[in-house]
Formats: structure tokens, C-alpha cells, sequence
């Protein structure tokens, strides 16, 4: 959630426990202050970061393995693997054909037109034109993989809330 914060093309409403974009005039005047040249790219980038962390965690709390083994260290797989895991989930929640197809479309696009991109190179203005796909496609994905999770919205909610807590166990 806190990547997806950063971000600024979206947030939680905690009360309804649902992603809301933000609005791009709001988004335009945040991503400055990040920084005046890259910020944007710094948005973009942790936006599709978050969402990939965001559909792993959901895969393995629905016991969907999306970790490997390799030379004895556990590897997570990287945004192109997660089309596999994501059908796989499907299948364990249960979701229709059209919610199946909209989640995989939009973590395609996702890869290969944003993640790819941002990853390899800097391409000036192009990210200005795929905030409507935010809005338009990604919101009701994100929203429908919450859906997913065998937790409850409080749970959700508080995990959210310990999250800096829980990383600071980790160290």
C-alpha cells in the first residue's frame, strides 16, 4: 500500500477499503517535489513496482506459489512471471472469464508497456498519456484482487498501518 502511496497516481481509502486514483492535477503538482526532472519516472516506476509486489502477495496468500528455487536461493520470479500465477489464482478464487481476462490484461500492459519502458529507458511526456489507464483499468483490477484476499478489510487495513513496524522486525 505505502509503494502504491508513494506513487501518487492512487491511494487507500481505508474506510471503504478500496483504491481511489488520484486526480491528475494532483498528481502533476506531487511528482515535482520528488524531483523536478525524474519525478515522474520515480512515480511511475514504484506505481508498477507496487502493483507487482501487490499481486505476489496476494498469490501466496492464497497459497499460489509464485517463488522458485535457484542454486539454493528462493527467487521470486520476475513481472513477465506473474501472468502464470495470476491464472492460477483465478482459478483458486473462483473468478469469472471477463474478471480473469481484465486482471491478466492489465498486468500485461502493465509489464510491457509501462514496467518495460521505465526499466530501460527515459522517455520524455509518454507517461502523461497512460493516466487514464490508471484510472480506467488499474483501479477496478487492484480493487477486484483485494477481493481476492482471505482477509478481512480491518486486516487489510491494519497491516497497513504495521507495516513499518513489520520491516523493522525484519533487519
Amino acid at each position: 500500500m505505502r509503494l502504491f502511496r508513494f506513487s501518487g497516481l492512487i491511494h487507500w481509502d481505508a474506510g471503504s477499503a478500496r483504491f481511489t486514483e488520484e486526480s491528475q492535477s494532483t498528481f502533476d503538482s506531487s511528482w515535482p517535489k520528488i524531483d523536478p526532472v525524474c519525478g515522474r519516472l520515480i512515480c511511475w516506476i514504484s506505481f508498477s513496482a507496487a502493483a507487482e509486489f501487490f499481486a505476489k502477495g496476494i498469490c501466496l496468500l492464497r497459497n499460489v506459489e509464485v517463488r522458485k528455487q535457484h542454486n539454493g536461493k528462493v527467487k521470486f520470479g520476475t513481472f513477465g512471471d506473474l501472468q502464470e500465477a495470476l491464472k492460477r489464482l483465478s482459478d483458486v478464487v473462483d473468478l469469472e472469464e471477463k474478471q480473469r481476462q481484465m486482471i491478466l490484461q492489465v498486468y500485461e500492459r502493465l509489464r510491457s508497456e509501462i514496467r518495460n519502458r521505465d526499466a530501460h529507458a527515459y522517455i520524455p511526456n509518454v507517461r502523461a498519456s497512460h493516466f487514464d489507464f490508471v484510472r480506467d483499468e488499474c483501479v477496478p483490477c487492484l480493487n477486484l484482487l483485494i477481493s481476492c484476499l482471505p482477509i478481512s478489510p480491518q486486516e487489510i487495513n491494519k497491516w497497513s498501518d504495521e507495516a513499518p513496524q513489520f520491516i523493522a522486525s525484519l533487519q
